[in-house]
């Protein structure tokens, strides 16, 4: 319901923003017009819940990643339960219906005080003459008194209308004596009193939208502005009037007053005024345009706005057998079905359905045979939560083969706290995150060949550019690891551009230890947003240089021919210029299949030049080869020209 509530105060918001922009871009000024627009408009605001299908209540489907490692705790605490008895949802219902109760409320107190004003106020007899000639102009006749206790003229009722007056009345002139009462009955005459009182009630009811409290303001100026016209109109005298416009601007309003029509509202003067000195008319063909393309742009905004904030139904439909008659073949028909019944199937954690707590966690074994491969990365399951906190069922949905078997047998004996729904434990599906990571790399005892093993290990940095952007994917790279341990070279074999780089530089500045001959390694590094957060596993496969990984069978193609797009020449170091050092440098560069740069490293040359030349390889640009494409260049420094 809440739900409910925001999106149809945010439909309402959105009709009346454009329904603004609209009378001023069309300059509908004419006070009448104006009136119909606004109270028409509150109308369809009113009913547009009616007026509009109601969405079948969706499923939920948003993933929340719970990600565990080898190093994680044993045991989760339980958070304490809030003292406060109700959820958040009662609560703000709670509030609005007491806002709605302490509006409703203050209006009460209104009638009753304006009660005692009529029962405690002095008739004006001799004031009979003028009154009879403002009833007669205006149309329309009303009980008169005289009140110590408010400060401006109002004026209530229906069938037995009264206008009460105040003290200072009595030493106005005569003539701005009849266009106040002339005002006032014109009110009486237009039984305003009832609408004012049922705008009064919509604002009790809607309290909590910005949009109809000004909409309703609009309704109350464009009224008063008619019935300025009106009085000016009926008595012919705009100046007395005027004067009693501004006679009237130093009374405060009392806000008690509510339930009646005040005869001046002090943020209107000047708006009312301007409207009585200049001409606002309309022509007919005018206002029938005017109309007819506001109630089009209206239209247009108002599915606009259902279908970006809908609205929700509790209830959805199922399909039920029943027959005719006896021996009849059944036939299906669809019955109504309540959350509660839709809900006994697994639903996805997210929006109103909240993720459980874990309060007990079970560490994955890491199995001996990817522990001597140096298999590592990160498994990614979706498990269903049966409504008693137990892992019911798991599904691989990023498989590294080696572990997955470990990550699902350990994420089994996973305990969760319940998860309700409407008050009632409900099965829930949620995935998450197994990371397998080798801290020193397998130890001597479980080595089977001379292959090296991990001694400084960087987990590769996630691009903020890339979260931000969305991109996932794996890298796969080719390096080979030198008898010393030191990564000599690193070859991008495929893997989004954006990716390419973090994986590569992390890469070169991995460690192994020495051994007896160079080794080729085959690296996959995966990237993922599962439930929104990065996560980055790697998987790392050596072999002797002489058995490397078999190439992917793009690779396996001949290289293609790069085309240079867009070439940056290096700017010559200021300190090898002064010490006259020339060469040339010879830049190794991995080109992605988009033809970006996503590598540069100098293999050759002065060393003081190198720098140059990387920076400006970067900044090249080639027309897209398809595959990723490593290649070199040279970059010749001459002190020539100088």
């Amino acid at each position: 319901m809440t739900a409910n509530l925001a999106a149809w105060s945010l439909q309402v918001i959105a009709l009346v923003l454009v329904a603004a922009g609209l009378l001023g871009l069309l300059r509908i000024t004419a006070p009448r017009a104006r009136l119909a627009c606004w109270r028409l408009l509150l109308l369809a605001c009113l009913a547009l819940p009616a007026l509009q299908p109601w969405e079948p209540m969706p499923v939920v489907d948003a993933a929340v990643s719970a990600v565990t490692a080898v190093t994680a705790d044993d045991v989760v605490p339980v958070e304490p339960v809030s003292p406060w008895p109700f959820d958040p949802k009662t609560t703000i219902l709670l509030v609005l219906a007491a806002g709605t109760l302490a509006r409703l409320s203050w209006l009460g107190a209104g009638f009753v005080r304006l009660a005692r004003y009529r029962r405690t106020a002095t008739p004006l007899s001799h004031l009979s003459d003028l009154l009879k000639d403002a009833s007669t102009l205006a149309g329309a006749g009303a009980t008169l008194g005289l009140s110590d206790r408010i400060d401006g003229p109002v004026t209530f009722g229906l069938h037995r209308p009264f206008v009460l007056v105040p003290r200072g009345f009595l030493d106005l002139d005569a003539a701005v004596q009849r266009a106040v009462l002339c005002h006032e009955l014109r009110h009486v005459r237009r039984r305003d009193w009832a609408w004012s009182m049922a705008e009064e009630v919509v604002c009790a009811l809607l309290w909590f939208n910005p949009a109809v409290w000004w909409l309703v303001a609009q309704i109350h100026l464009s009224r008063e502005q008619v019935v300025d016209r009106d009085v000016v109109r009926l008595t012919g005298a705009r100046k007395p009037y005027l004067e009693a416009l501004l006679g009237m601007s130093n009374v405060t309003a009392h806000a008690e007053l509510v339930p009646a029509t005040l005869f001046l509202r002090k943020r209107h003067l000047a708006r009312r005024m301007r409207l009585l000195l200049t001409e606002a008319a309309m022509s007919t063909p005018r206002l029938v345009v005017s109309f007819a393309t506001l109630a089009c742009v209206l239209a247009i905004a108002g599915r606009a706005a259902v279908e970006a904030f809908p609205l929700i139904s509790t209830t959805s439909t199922a399909p039920a057998l029943t027959t005719s008659a006896p021996g009849a073949s059944p036939k299906l028909v669809d019955l109504p079905m309540t959350a509660s019944e839709v809900q006994q199937e697994p639903v996805r954690v997210g929006g109103d359905v909240k993720p459980p707590k874990k309060i007990h966690d079970v560490r994955p074994v890491y199995p001996a045979d990817a522990s001597e491969a140096g298999v590592q990365g990160v498994v990614i399951l979706e498990v269903t939560i049966a409504p008693d906190g137990t892992v019911s069922d798991t599904r691989v949905l990023r498989s590294i083969p080696m572990l997955d078997q470990a990550a699902a047998d350990a994420v089994r004996q996973w305990g969760f706290t319940p998860t309700l729904l409407n008050g009632e434990p409900v099965p829930v599906v949620m995935t998450v995150t197994v990371n397998f990571t080798l801290e020193g790399g397998p130890g001597p005892d479980s080595k089977t060949d001379n292959s090296p093993d991990v001694a400084r290990l960087a987990k590769p940095v996630y691009p903020a550019e890339a979260v931000a952007a969305k991109v996932q994917g794996t890298v796969v790279l080719d390096a080979v690891i030198g008898a010393s341990g030191k990564v000599v070279s690193v070859k991008l074999v495929d893997g989004p551009g954006l990716l390419a780089r973090s994986a590569i530089a992390t890469v070169r500045t991995w460690g192994f230890s020495t051994i007896t001959s160079p080794h080729a390694a085959r690296i996959e590094i995966s990237y993922g947003l599962a439930g929104g957060e990065p996560n980055v596993g790697w998987l790392v496969k050596f072999s002797p240089l002489d058995q490397a990984p078999a190439k992917t069978p793009t690779s396996a193609a001949p290289a293609p021919k790069l085309v240079v797009e867009h070439e940056v020449k290096p700017v010559y170091p200021p300190d090898a210029r002064a010490a006259g050092i020339t060469g040339t440098v010879e830049v190794e560069l991995t080109v992605d299949a988009d033809g970006k740069v996503v590598d540069a490293r100098a293999i050759s040359g002065p060393a003081e030049l190198h720098e140059a030349a990387v920076e400006a390889a970067l900044q090249w640009r080639f027309k897209a080869p398809g595959r990723a494409v490593q290649i070199d260049i040279e970059f010749a420094f001459t002190l020539k020209d100088d």
